[in-house]
């Protein structure tokens, strides 16, 4: 949060301090340092995320100066976004506050994206029967390659995991030839098929890179799991833990690799959302 809020006053100019002034400052960002709530102009309205509690809400303009909370409120550069882009992908992923904070990220990134990697919605409905209908059409449109993220709504663990991540999905693995899937568990790399995915606690995405696979080799990829399924290998309690640390209170560790997270792999911004159950 802290390394965020620098690289904007680093590299935004900025203006002003009342709400009014900050929305109508339409090439100027704020931002507001140990802000709860942090919103994105979205025509007349205000999408608001509450960092605290990573949910999302939106206030009409005319409104926010009878607003007793604080909002630090964003209008990116029409360079970047433009209006029809945003309208078009919050109401995709119905306001999904991992969008917003996607966003927020990629404004003060130096490169920036040409298109946003898209979530499903926060919550659905769902039960056991729609779960494997959804899960089997998954497996029917996947690719070697592709990969998939999952979250468990039963998983006290998947809960912390998110927390500390900042993001949607509290693990990952690959999709490899005829439907099996490579993952790395805390009890070490395994290989399974889609139908580990058929419990309706489990949220699931599945992801496409941009690139077309002329380019883009799954073969190596592939090859490297099934080496470590072979080897049993996986990163444990310790390397789960360790990364957690350094992504909440930023403990450096002299060890260990520097893991990537579910999170950078989305908002890296490099995959596209295929489907979801």
């Amino acid at each position: 949060m802290q390394q965020l809020a620098s690289l904007l006053d680093r590299a935004i100019s900025c203006k002003g301090s009342s709400r009014l002034f900050e929305l109508q400052g339409g090439h100027f960002l704020q931002w507001g340092r140990r802000c709860r709530f942090n919103g994105l102009v979205i025509d007349g309205d205000v999408l608001v995320l509450d960092y605290k509690r990573f949910t999302s809400f939106r206030v009409k303009v005319a409104n926010l100066p009878t607003l007793r909370a604080e909002i630090r409120c964003y209008r990116p550069l029409t360079e970047l976004f433009d209006r029809d882009y945003r309208s078009t992908y919050f109401t995709l992923n119905q306001d999904n506050p991992y969008a917003i904070w996607n966003m927020l990220l990629a404004m003060r990134s130096n490169a920036r994206p040409r298109e946003l990697t898209q979530f499903p919605p926060l919550y659905y409905p769902k039960d056991a029967s729609k779960q494997r209908a959804d899960i089997d059409n998954m497996r029917e449109r996947s690719r070697a390659g592709d990969l998939f993220f999952t979250f468990d709504r039963q998983s006290g663990l998947a809960r912390l995991i998110r927390a500390w991540d900042r993001g949607m999905w509290s693990h990952c693995g690959m999709v490899g030839h005829e439907g099996k899937l490579y993952e790395m568990a805390t009890s070490g790399a395994v290989e399974s098929d889609f139908s580990r995915l058929y419990s309706p606690s489990l949220d699931v995405g599945l992801y496409r890179v941009r690139e077309e696979f002329s380019q883009y080799d799954p073969k190596a990829a592939i090859d490297y799991w099934k080496k470590c399924v072979a080897l049993g290998t996986g990163y444990g309690w310790y390397g789960a833990i360790r990364k957690a640390l350094q992504k909440k209170f930023g403990i450096p560790f002299r060890r260990g690799p520097d893991d990537v997270t579910p999170a950078d792999l989305v908002y890296g911004n490099q995959y596209t959302l295929i489907c979801f159950a």
